[in-house]
């Protein structure tokens, strides 16, 4: 699954005009919500994608959700065992899904909201 996100971001970049149709999907939290929907479609479709969009929209999703995990673990969650990448990513898209309320919020706010609800920290004194 990488190298196909390796090989589509090399593309993507060599194309200028495929690059600009494109959605950021960290822009808004509506342009994240369209990318979290198509992560979700793609895994209902058995990791099927449609277009290079869709691929496009795949990738930046996940790796915009790595990266926000990366930065925050530890300041606004915490995990008690070992997460797979796949339910961070569920547990992000559901939140999106569910929340078209908060689109109007920065994308990191959307991811971290939805991953410290699943994994609150435990900061009570002892």
């Amino acid at each position: 699954m990488r190298k196909t996100i390796v090989m589509l971001l090399l593309f993507v970049g060599s194309n200028s005009a495929l690059a600009d149709t494109l959605v950021q999907c960290s822009t808004g939290g509506a342009n994240l919500a369209m990318c979290a929907s198509e992560w979700e479609n793609s895994v209902h479709n058995g990791n099927q994608l449609v277009s290079t969009n869709a691929a496009w929209n795949v990738a930046y999703f996940q790796g915009f959700v790595d990266g926000i995990v990366v930065q925050a673990a530890k300041k606004k969650f915490c995990f008690k065992e070992v997460i797979q990448t796949d339910q961070l990513y569920a547990i992000a898209a559901k939140y999106i899904r569910e929340n078209p309320e908060k689109w109007n919020q920065n994308p990191n706010v959307l991811v971290i909201d939805s991953i410290a609800r699943a994994f609150p920290c435990d900061h009570k004194s002892k």
